[in-house]
């Protein structure tokens, strides 16, 4: 056979086969066991060590692997995938990485094994346009760093109760497409999210359960959560158990794409500290934000849409460019600014009255108060702790439940209501209807 030509890999000021460092994995054996000399480029195959070689796949799909490896309960240094061809690893995965960590170049192939684990910190760099695809992460120590632009899909059901390692989000994307409910039972491990894009794109919607409040979920830089495969039933709910989603300190601009909606189902806040408040969240894009728990966050609304779903949120209210929409409580002020399609939506659950504390100010007549009707006989009534400024606001109606002819309350300023409100799309089905101020309180009559 003939001698397979070497690829001069660098990683980590190693340098390759002559150094004795890196192995080769050529696939030219009779079987695709790990430990068969032929299939290693001149017989060499590596020690079964977290610390003495990197293995390198570098064929091109031209020739491809004859045999994928089978690699058993063996432990290496790093992987490093630079051919065009495919790699499977398959059997028991990856029984452990060290130090040297995972290297997927820009001409690389797909990558996929059945599970991994990890005992050292260490990154994995995966090149624009590539995936790493991993049924499961085992029990595993140290920090996993991802960088590089491309992906990671995990599915199975990864990260089970044994993990207790750190995934560190910095670049490119991490599609969380695991199964089971929920997908992930993180166990004692952590998240942490400094940058990249969080995704779905199993075509179903997924659940993500957490640790304590020392682990879980720490989101700590910006991020994109996008549904790429662009339908609605990719929504992701990331929840902490009976801890906090960890904001830390600082702005964090969550960027929401598709049609899809990322829940945190956890009370949002800087880790264990709910006063004073000191995070601070900007929603962008054109998808769905929902807090389903308290939120201890200073928020502004860009695009899309921030849900305040059956729980407090503590911390202003700014909406400019898209839609705030309450079904739960506010504590503080809320502003509306008067940039287009700046809306603030009452929308009742249960209940057809909510509390909120503070002010509200609208800005104009392109700023929006949208009621819903509750049960076809009342209109959902939005009551602020403080005053109310109207500036001309226009008020509509959602179009979904017709409202029975009669005067109802649908705004509130306990501190007073100053301003009049400009009509805009009125009660589904209604012959006639008007606005009008009555002591601290906008009304709606239909006829």
């Amino acid at each position: 056979m003939p001698r397979q030509p070497i690829t001069r890999v660098i990683l980590k000021g190693y340098d390759n086969f002559a150094n004795n460092i890196n192995r080769y994995w050529i696939g030219s054996g009779a079987d695709t066991a790990w430990a068969t000399t032929a299939n290693w480029l001149a017989g060499a195959v590596p020690n079964n060590s977290l610390s003495d070689h990197l293995v390198v796949f570098n064929k091109p799909a031209s020739t491809g692997y004859t045999r994928q490896p089978t690699m058993g309960s063996n432990s290496v240094k790093g992987l490093v995938f630079t051919g065009s061809a495919d790699v499977t690893i398959t059997g028991n995965g990856i029984s452990a990485v060290g130090g040297g960590g995972m290297f997927i170049g820009p001409s690389a192939g797909a990558v996929s094994f059945a599970s991994v684990k990890f005992t050292a910190n260490q990154s994995w760099n995966i090149g624009s346009g590539k995936t790493l695809t991993v049924t499961g992460v085992g029990s595993s120590t140290g920090t996993i760093s991802k960088i590089g632009d491309g992906t990671i899909t995990v599915s199975g059901s990864a990260f089970g109760s044994s993990y207790s390692g750190t995934f560190q989000l910095l670049q490119g994307t991490f599609n969380m497409n695991g199964t089971g409910s929920p997908m992930y039972a993180w166990g004692a491990g952590i998240m942490q999210i400094y940058g990249g894009i969080i995704d779905n794109t199993s075509g179903s919607s997924k659940t993500v359960n957490t640790g304590s409040v020392n682990n879980g979920i720490h989101i700590l830089g910006d991020f994109q959560f996008s549904t790429s495969a662009g339908t609605a039933s990719n929504n992701l709910t990331i929840n902490n158990g009976s801890s906090v989603t960890d904001m830390g300190t600082g702005t964090r601009t969550i960027t929401c794409l598709g049609s899809g909606t990322l829940t945190l189902g956890s009370n949002v806040c800087v880790l264990s500290a709910y006063a004073p408040i000191s995070a601070n969240i900007v929603k962008k894009g054109p998808g769905t934000l929902s807090v389903t728990s308290a939120s201890y966050a200073n928020t502004t609304v860009n695009e899309g849409t921030f849900i305040i779903a059956d729980k407090r949120v503590a911390g202003t209210m700014t909406v400019d460019g898209g839609t705030l929409q309450i079904n739960g409580r506010c504590d503080d002020s809320i502003t509306v600014a008067g940039n287009a399609g700046s809306i603030l939506r009452v929308l009742p659950s249960s209940s057809a009255t909510f509390n909120a504390g503070g002010n509200l100010t609208f800005t104009n007549s392109t700023s929006k108060f949208v009621v819903s009707v509750f049960g076809g006989s009342a209109a959902a009534v939005l009551v602020m702790a403080g005053t109310v400024a109207l500036n001309s606001v226009t008020v509509d109606f959602d179009q979904n439940v017709g409202l029975a002819p009669g005067t109802y309350t649908i705004l509130t300023g306990t501190g007073g209501i100053s301003g009049t409100a400009t009509k805009g799309v009125g009660p589904l089905g209604a012959a006639g209807w008007s606005l009008s101020i009555s002591g601290n309180n906008l009304r709606v009559t239909v006829t």
